[in-house]
Order: structure tokens, then C-alpha cells, then sequence
């Protein structure tokens, strides 16, 4: 039998047996209101005859008017209701005796009633002739009322006789529909839910992956088709999974040898890749034409993105074939920030946008994982969003999620009001040698790989990587990662530091940057948004270490800046600025740097929050101090962006057991040389440089007369007279040339030094 005729035979069954028991059930609710009705009119019938009875006995008695009265009201009322019942039913042989007497009755009861008899009928006939009426009376009333209980008693024998019919019919309709409802239970179960069961057992087995699963339905229904269908459906799938599994096995060892071969490949690429930078960056320090040093740094630029795009590859393909290995040890989440600004920072120098680090308060001090990883992750991140965005600004945070039982997860989100991506985009942005755009990698270049190794490295770290981006709205990258913690001291704070720094910014997100940071090294910190409420505070009697100024994206006020400066000064508060990128032009415009103790750029370290303006009122003096009482050593200034550069100057200038400070740009030597009574006896300083050059930096300190005489050598690759005529009208006392001669360097500094600088 098919599925669809037992539901349809099941269907039927049950709409039939729900159709006669409720048929049946009318039948015996219309008995039992009939039965009801003849009761009641049974009674009414026995009290209306007995009240007739009643009646006729009193009339008997007193003759009253209002007996009679009654008594024919009653007779009137049991021939009509004799009457009624003879319409809706077949009136039983009581009844029709009832009826009979009634007719009997009235006539007698109207004969007791006369009183027109003649006066010559003898006394005692006329007593005879009334009790013989009366006695006729009393006994015809008497048979009606026994005729009425006997009815009603009838009645109420065929009731009950009725009632244990119509129960026992309910019983029996109830039990047969339980029964055909039971069967059709059973037959539900056993012909279509158990195979239903056996079907979902073998379904769910083959889900698991049981290529051996057979469902053992063998009926010849829709079920049965089913599950041989299902049957020849697993052993299909059984087939195709082991050819499968065989190719998977081929690609496997394909994609393996292609790895190895890749990361050989990539070894043997880097190694002269490494030597033309190398090459490169000696060329462009011997004797070359303006034009070729252009030319030579694109080679070096484009060599060192193609080893960037070569490293990337490697490591990629060490994850893929599983060879990257994570390496795990202590390190300083201080100086991890430090060494992420400074790489960063040139990215962003060239642009109108603001960079913030944002360390987590309660970030810990040392971390146990892998610091370069670690570092590449949030480099890649930074400098995405530093090359998407042309304006506003990079916020780099970093934050803890949680810290418990020597585990920390730390978050480290990036947001940009860079170019957005669409949800086009997105969909690919993970991808390798995929970008998000076309046209956006176009403009900004990138071969697509960072974002696949960074999420691969994340992942390694027991990590995730997500991101939210509107397209022209900017994005927010972050990444979740784990390291181990160790029990580390707190910050020796240096009792100096205890006072207040004061830091004066309009810039919610960098205050809040700058107040974690304070926290992360221990460091009193209070933010004003202006000038006026920052000398209020001080002049209030606040204590203060010094003030740091965020340096206005618009136009200043340079007598107002002044003014605070000076007024600042009469407090012994030192002041310091904090500059974007892009902001050294318009400070020196501005013609006040030289009222500044220091000069930062942006981003701010914790580790340069926490020396801020540390020893400020002393180290000059301590400096010059030094000179005098160390035998007549010189403290020298070395200013060059490439820190092999300033190894090797540091390693020349050794011989004349220098003093040796350091400086990466012409902004930060400027925040050495602008405060009077320096200390330094002279200054070897590269020409080319970011931020702010050698010839740039020579003309601002040249405007102080303290630094009229100060020997600057400058450095330089470039070979033409013009060149070294356009450094000597800068302001510097002399130029080398690279490749650096290391007695020509030693020769110009005792010839320019006077010795009573030495």
C-alpha cells in the first residue's frame, strides 16, 4: 500500500468515525430532551389531577364560588395540556382514560351545581340524588389522579430504560472510535514514521561520514523509493569521496613541492636583492649628478618593496608548509611601542594626518611571544592605514580584553579617515594578490599580501582579525591576539616626574592617548583645551613639570604662544611642542621654536612621555659641566636618519673620546640647539633628511647668536660645486662628501673647533 492511499485511508477513517460519533451523540442529547419534556408533563399531569381532587373534596365541603371557580380552571388547564401532549406523541391507554374521564366530570360537577329542581320532589331524593353525584364526583376525580400517577410512574420506568440505552450506545461509539483511531495510530508508525526514522538515522550517518550506511526500509511505497534511492545515493557519494581524497592527496603534494620550491625560490631572490640595496645605497653616497641620485633612490625604493614583497611570499609560504615557528620570549612593551613609532613616523611625515598610539592603561610591562611578529602585524596594519589616508588621522590602539592566569589577549585596533572600502571590496580583501579595488590599488599600490599573512600570523598567536569600513568613511581594522605575561616590577618613577605634566590639546583622541600613556609609566598628567585655562591652573599653584603644547592644525597666534612661553617661563615651567608631520614649515614660519625647551612629533611614545621634561632645569648646565671635568672632552651632536650612518660616525668620532648624542632628523637637533648654553662644541649633520634637511636646520639655529659660531659640518652625497655652495649659504662651516674619509672628518674638527672648546 502507497504512502499517499494510508494517508488518505487514514484520513477518511478518522473523518468517518468523527462524523457518526457525533451523529450518535445528537440522537442521544435529542432522547434525552424528549424523555425530558414527558417527565415534566408527567408531573404537571399528576399535580393537576391531584389539585383537581383537592378541589372537588373542598367544594364538596363549603360550595364556595371560588372553589368552583378553581376547580374549572384546573379541569380547563389538564384538558388543554391532554390535549397537547396528544399532538407530539401517541398517547398511551392512560391517558386516553384520563381524557375520557374529564369529558365524564365536567357534566357531574355542573350537576351537583344545579339548583332549579322543583319544590314538590321529595326531601329525601334529593339528599339521595346529591350524595349519589358527589360520590360519582369524588370517584371519577379519585381515578384521574390514579391514572396520572400511574402515567407518570410509566414515564419515568421508559426514561431510565432510555437513558441505559443511550448509554450504553455511547459507550459502544466511543470504544469503536478509540479503536479505529488506535489502529490508525499504529498504522502511522509502523508504515510511515519508523521508516521516517530509519531514513533520518542513515541520512544523519552519512552527514558524519559513514560512506557505509544503508537505510533497511524494504516496503513498496514512496518510503521504499526513498531509501533505495538513498542507499544508491551513499554509495555514489562513497565513490566519488575516495576519488576525491586521492586528487586532494595529489594537490597536497602538488602545493607542497610548490612551497618548497617558493620558499627556496625566495631565499635565492632576496640574497641579490639584498645586494642591490646594498650596492645602491653606496652608489648613492659616492659621486653622483642630482639626477642620478633621483634615479638611484627609485632603484633602492623599488628594490626594497620588491625584498618586502619577497619576505612577505616567504613567509606565507613557511606558514603553508608549516614551518613558521613562533618564537617566545621576553620583551618590553615600552620599547615595542618606541621601535612601532619609529618606524612609522617618516610614513607619515609627508602627509596632513595625525598618527596616535594609544597604549592600554593597564597594559602589562613585559610580554612573553614573538616581539618581531608581533610588530610586523601592527606595522602592516599602521601603514595601510597611513597609505589610504590622505587626511585626518591614524589612531593606533592597543588595549587588554583580558589578563587571567598568566595569559594576556590584547586588542589592537586601527582606525583611519582614509579612502573606506567598498562591499564590493571587502569580499576579496583577504585574499592573496587580491586588493579591494582596482582602481584604489592603482593609485596607492601594494601587491595585496599583507593583509593575507598579517591574518595568517594572527591566527598563529591564537588570534582573529576582523574589520568594519564604509567606503569614502574610513576603516577599523583589529586584531585579537594571546601572550604570556611575567611578573614584572612596577616603573621606578624618578621623583622629579611625581609633579603634574600639563598637556594643552583641543583633540579628545590624543588626550585620552596621552592619559593612558602617563598611566602605562606611572606619570601625573592633566589635559587643558587651551592656553588661558592651562596659566590659570599653573598660576592657581599647580605644580607642574613642564607643558606640552599640541601644536594647532590652523593658523596661531604667535604673540599669544610667545607670551604663555615667557609667562610659563617666570613659573620655572618649561614648555615643549608636539608637532603632525607636516607641521616643522609652519612652526618655523612662525619664528617661535626657539622659545621651546623641546620638539616632538607625533606619535607620541610612552617612553618619551615618561622622560619628559625630566632633568629640563639642569641637564644643560650638567652637559657643559661634563666638558670641563672630563678631561677636555667634546660633546658632539650627530644628526643622520639612517642609524648605520650614526653607528659609523659614532665609531670615527670615538677616537677623539667624544661625548656622542644623537639626533634622526634636523627637527629633533633643533630641540637640542635652540636652548642657550647647549653645551655642544659641534655638530655633524647629514643634508639630506626627513622632516626637516640639514641646509634647514642650519638656517634656524644660525638666527640665535649663541649658535653664530658653532662649527656645523655637513654630510652629503651630492658632488657639484653648486651643491656645496648651497650648504656653506645655509650656514654650514663645512661639507664633506660620502663616501665618508674618516681623517678628513677629524681633520675639519680640530681645524673648526676653538681650544678652548676642546
Amino acid at each position: 500500500m502507497r504512502v499517499e492511499t494510508k494517508i488518505n485511508l487514514a484520513t477518511l477513517s478518522t473523518v468517518v468515525c468523527a462524523i457518526v460519533l457525533v451523529l450518535g451523540n445528537l440522537f442521544v442529547l435529542s432522547e434525552q430532551f424528549k424523555g425530558l419534556d414527558r417527565t415534566e408533563k408527567a408531573q404537571t399531569i399528576t399535580r393537576l389531577s391531584s389539585s383537581l381532587l383537592v378541589l372537588t373534596q373542598e367544594y364538596v365541603l363549603f360550595k364556595s364560588a371560588s372553589v368552583a371557580e378553581a376547580w374549572f380552571s384546573t379541569h380547563q388547564e389538564l384538558e388543554g395540556l391532554l390535549a397537547s401532549t396528544s399532538l407530539s406523541f401517541l398517547r398511551p391507554q392512560e391517558l386516553n382514560d384520563i381524557h375520557e374521564s374529564l369529558a365524564e366530570l365536567k357534566p357531574i360537577f355542573n350537576e351537583l351545581n344545579r339548583g332549579d329542581l322543583s319544590g314538590n320532589i321529595n326531601p329525601d331524593f334529593l339528599e339521595r340524588r346529591q350524595s349519589l353525584i358527589v360520590e360519582r364526583l369524588i370517584t371519577e376525580t379519585l381515578m384521574i389522579s390514579e391514572l396520572g400517577y400511574r402515567w407518570a410512574a410509566q414515564v419515568n420506568q421508559n426514561q431510565a430504560n432510555n437513558l441505559k440505552g443511550l448509554t450504553l450506545l455511547e459507550f459502544i461509539g466511543l470504544g469503536s472510535f478509540v479503536v479505529v483511531i488506535t489502529m490508525l495510530v499504529v498504522l502511522m508508525r509502523l508504515g510511515v514514521l519508523n521508516p521516517l526514522v530509519k531514513l533520518k538515522r542513515t541520512a544523519d550517518a552519512i552527514r558524519h561520514g559513514d560512506e557505509n550506511a544503508v537505510c533497511d526500509v524494504n516496503t513498496h511505497d514512496e518510503l521504499g523509493d526513498v531509501a533505495r534511492a538513498v542507499n544508491q545515493m551513499a554509495h555514489n557519494l562513497a565513490h566519488k569521496n575516495k576519488r576525491l581524497r586521492e586528487a586532494n592527496s595529489r594537490v597536497e603534494m602538488a602545493s607542497q613541492a610548490k612551497t618548497e620550491f617558493l620558499s627556496n625560490m625566495s631565499h635565492e631572490i632576496r640574497t641579490p636583492l639584498n645586494g642591490i640595496v646594498g650596492l645602491t645605497y653606496l652608489l648613492k653616497d659616492s659621486s653622483v649628478s642630482g639626477n642620478q641620485r633621483l634615479l638611484l633612490d627609485s632603484l633602492e625604493k623599488t628594490s626594497r618593496n620588491l625584498i618586502d614583497l619577497v619576505s612577505d611570499v616567504l613567509d606565507i609560504s613557511k606558514i603553508e608548509a608549516g614551518n613558521m615557528e613562533l618564537e617566545s620570549r621576553v620583551f618590553s612593551t615600552l620599547e615595542f611601542f618606541d621601535k612601532v613609532s619609529g618606524i612609522m613616523t617618516g610614513a607619515a611625515a609627508n602627509k596632513p594626518i595625525e598618527l596616535i598610539i594609544d597604549p592600554s592603561a593597564g597594559m602589562p610591562l613585559e610580554l612573553v611571544g614573538d616581539e618581531l611578529r608581533f610588530r610586523q602585524i601592527v606595522v602592516n596594519l599602521v601603514g595601510n592605514a597611513i597609505k589610504f589616508t590622505q587626511i585626518g588621522y591614524v589612531h593606533l590602539s592597543i588595549h587588554v580584553l583580558s589578563n587571567i592566569d598568566g595569559v594576556c589577549r590584547l586588542r589592537v585596533q586601527v582606525q583611519d579617515t582614509g579612502v573606506g572600502i567598498s562591499p564590493q571590496g571587502q569580499a576579496n580583501l583577504f585574499r592573496q594578490f587580491h586588493q579591494a579595488d582596482v582602481s584604489v590599488a592603482r593609485e596607492f599600490g601594494g601587491s595585496g599580501l599583507g593583509l593575507s599573512l598579517i591574518k595568517k600570523l594572527v591566527e598563529m598567536m591564537n588570534g582573529s582579525l576582523g574589520f568594519s569600513s564604509e567606503l569614502g568613511q574610513g576603516s577599523t581594522f583589529w586584531a585579537d591576539m594571546e601572550f604570556e605575561t611575567v611578573t614584572t616590577t612596577e616603573v621606578q618613577v624618578q621623583e622629579e616626574s611625581k609633579n603634574t605634566l600639563l598637556f594643552v590639546s583641543e583633540n579628545p583622541m590624543l588626550i585620552q592617548a596621552m592619559s593612558n600613556a602617563a598611566s602605562l609609566v606611572g606619570r601625573n598628567f592633566e589635559a587643558m583645551p587651551n592656553l588661558n585655562q592651562a596659566f590659570q591652573w599653573v598660576q592657581g599653584g599647580g605644580k607642574s613639570i613642564g607643558v606640552l603644547l599640541d601644536f594647532p592644525r590652523g593658523p596661531i597666534e604667535r604673540l599669544v604662544w610667545l607670551e604663555f612661553v615667557k609667562s610659563m617661563g617666570v613659573h620655572g615651567v618649561p614648555c615643549a611642542v608636539l608637532l603632525r608631520g607636516d607641521d616643522p614649515p609652519r612652526l618655523l614660519s612662525q619664528k617661535i621654536s626657539e622659545v621651546f625647551t623641546a620638539i616632538y612629533v607625533k606619535p607620541l611614545t610612552p617612553l618619551q612621555v615618561q622622560s619628559m621634561f625630566i632633568g629640563s632645569h639642569s641637564h644643560l648646565m650638567d652637559r657643559t659641566d661634563f666638558s670641563n671635568a672630563e678631561m677636555g672632552k667634546l660633546n658632539l651632536l650627530i644628526v643622520d636618519d639612517s642609524e648605520l650612518n650614526l653607528k659609523v660616525l659614532e665609531g670615527i668620532l670615538s677616537r677623539k673620546q667624544a661625548n656622542i648624542t644623537k639626533a634622526y632628523n634636523g627637527l629633533e637637533a633643533l630641540s637640542y640647539l635652540l636652548q642657550f648654553g647647549h653645551g655642544f662644541n659641534a655638530v655633524v649633520m647629514d643634508v639630506q633628511m626627513p622632516l626637516m634637511d640639514g641646509l634647514e636646520a642650519t638656517r634656524e639655529l644660525r638666527k640665535h647668536s649663541f649658535n653664530a659660531d658653532l662649527p656645523v659640518i655637513g654630510l652629503t652625497g651630492e658632488v657639484s660645486p653648486e651643491d656645496e655652495k648651497r650648504a656653506l649659504q645655509a650656514g654650514m662651516s663645512a661639507v664633506l662628501h660620502k663616501p665618508l674619509q674618516p681623517d678628513e672628518l677629524m681633520l675639519l674638527l680640530n681645524k673648526l673647533i676653538k681650544p678652548e672648546q676642546g
